[in-house]
């Protein structure tokens, strides 16, 4: 509730941003928790670990104020469009609408006081062969991009090289990438894993996050984890 306190015990070598990561994700997971989802994962994320590094290093010291453009990528009806949804507005709506062409969202987050990002997020249609002549065009200018998949689809992780390839003839320069195993609260239905994802992440150089954007689950983590990666390669 509004009146909890959220107590972290750790060692007095960890740095104070590294212990503020922590602490977020974990105080974002009791509040799920609270609220009723069951279905939230007790374990931290990999990506946690790499944020914390990232962002205990990334921010200059001087004021500034950035602007990050991010493409979500992944086959239709993987929940991108529901991702940003539950980003910029948190909130999740239930009936699903294709995305035809391109959506643009925007949102402003206070990384500290001193330092600002906003995020241009581009919601790509995963419609293959209608919209591959354009999504060059939409690809153009991105400084980080989401590789999404849906967990409770069967195969749907081999679709990994084929986004990251029509990435790359659009984008040449290297950028953050992360795969995002989402719905990762259908527990019962779920038939891509962890590990597998964790391979497939390991085989291309990446990161990876699993994500709700039903619940909420790490979806503000996996936003921020680019944020830092794309400032930190300014």
């Amino acid at each position: 509730g509004p009146q909890s306190i959220l107590t972290t015990i750790a060692d007095q070598s960890i740095s104070d941003i590294t212990l503020k990561v922590y602490s977020e994700h974990i105080a974002g997971k009791v509040e799920l928790i609270l609220e009723g989802n069951e279905e939230v994962s007790p374990k931290i994320p990999e990506i946690i670990k790499a944020l914390a590094k990232t962002r205990d290093g990334a921010l200059p010291k001087l004021p500034g104020e950035y602007s990050n453009k991010i493409i979500l990528t992944g086959d239709y009806q993987v929940g991108k469009t529901s991702l940003i949804k539950r980003f910029v507005e948190n909130s999740f709506g239930k009936d699903y609408i294709s995305t035809m062409g391109v959506q643009i969202s925007k949102k402003t987050v206070n990384l500290t006081d001193k330092n600002i990002m906003t995020f241009i997020i581009w919601d790509i249609g995963g419609q293959s062969f209608q919209m591959a002549p354009y999504r060059s065009r939409f690809y153009s200018g991105a400084n980080a991009a989401f590789i999404i998949i849906d967990r409770s689809r069967p195969g749907n992780l081999k679709s990994v090289e084929k986004w990251y390839n029509d990435i790359k003839k659009s984008i040449p320069k290297n950028i953050p990438i992360i795969i995002v195993g989402n719905k990762s609260d259908l527990i019962d239905q779920l038939v891509i894993s962890e590990d597998e994802i964790k391979e497939v992440a390991k085989e291309f150089g990446f990161h990876f996050i699993l994500t709700s954007a039903k619940t909420g689950e790490s979806v503000n983590d996996a936003f921020l984890y680019v944020a830092y990666r794309v400032i930190e390669n300014l």
